[in-house]
Formats: C-alpha cells, structure tokens, sequence
C-alpha cells in the first residue's frame, strides 16, 4: 500500500489486517470557510492478508472514498463510498506483485 501512495494506519501482523489512508485533500468551498464548516476527502485502504502452507498466499483488498465535514459545535460527519474501478484494484496487485519479486531477489542475492 505504501507502494501506492498510503500511510499505514494500523496493521497486525496476527490477523493479517492492515488499514491505510491516503493524503487528505482539502475540499473546503470559500463559502463553508465563512460557515466554519471545513470538508475534506481521501481514500482509505484496508488489506487482508492469509498465508496458507508453502509460500500460498491470499490478499483481500478494499478502497473506499471518505469525505469527513466538521460543523459548527465540534460535529464530525463521516460518508464513505466503496470504489469499485477494477483498474485500481489492478494497479495495487501489480505493484504487490513487484514489491514481492523485489523482496524475492534481494533475499536470494544475500
């Protein structure tokens, strides 16, 4: 994920659960600034990763687009929405791909 851009929010290593986030882009229009209202958007990624026997292994991914609005009184407003683009699932698994093959020959080369 790091490959991709993300921050590693929280991973553990026994569940094999690992959550990321993306940059936060600022969102605010000049009319919510006067509001007090601030939104904001990014992508947040959370991978689920299974080793079987051997070297098999099984890799879950899920993105979603978070857009968070803070009001008025200190209230936070949270949407998500799963992102669907089988292009971007692609891009993630060639970059896992490339990131393991790196990983593979830098330990054979030891």
């Amino acid at each position: 994920m790091q490959d991709l851009g993300f921050f590693i929010e929280s991973g553990d290593i026994e569940s094999g659960l690992v959550i990321a986030e993306s940059p936060t882009k600022n969102t605010t229009g000049i009319g919510a600034i006067l509001l007090g209202v601030s939104s904001r958007e990014n992508t947040r990624a959370t991978a689920f990763i299974e080793t079987f026997s051997g070297e098999l292994v099984r890799i879950r991914l899920s993105f979603a687009l978070v857009s968070s609005r803070n009001a008025a009184l200190g209230s936070l407003l949270e949407e998500g929405t799963i992102l669907y683009d089988p292009d971007l699932y692609k891009l993630a698994f060639q970059r896992i791909d490339e990131a393991i093959y790196t990983r593979k020959n830098m330990l054979v080369s030891q």
